[in-house]
């Protein structure tokens, strides 16, 4: 399919809001499954989250790639897009970070957990400083 400058405007701002609401989404997922479930464990609650944790970065390529093709970027974009390029990296970090923290237990467990959570407080200020930047 070729991209035209219409085409990849909307894909990019539909994709856009779609991966902020599944990344709220993901964000609110391990407080609503802290409840414990009649012999559902925790680990295995949690599978949409790590589905939606390692899926997200997939889709924030894909969300970053049309527009590229399409050419839709224009000169003042490059703050916003250096933010959002920020951004991918510290939630491919995250991504990362929660694959250790599945398998981690005790003490360990309780450190990743918190460095899981620093590293989604540095990720939330780029991704919404690109959104600001770069809304249209």
């Amino acid at each position: 399919m070729k991209w035209n400058f219409q085409t990849g405007l909307a894909f990019g701002q539909i994709s856009g809001w779609a991966l902020m609401a599944l990344l709220l989404v993901n964000i609110l997922l391990p407080y609503w499954f802290r409840k414990r479930i009649d012999g559902v464990a925790f680990l295995k609650r949690m599978r949409l989250h790590f589905w939606i944790g390692y899926t997200l970065p997939a889709l924030i390529f894909v969300h970053l790639w049309i527009p590229m093709v399409a050419r839709v970027l224009r000169p003042e974009d490059k703050w916003g897009l250096y933010l959002a390029t920020a951004g991918y990296g510290v939630l491919i970090l995250q991504a990362i970070i929660g694959s250790f923290l599945r398998k981690a237990t005790g003490r360990n467990y309780n450190a990743l957990l918190r460095v899981h959570f620093y590293v989604l407080m540095i990720a939330l200020p780029l991704i919404l400083s690109h959104v600001f930047l770069n809304h249209r």
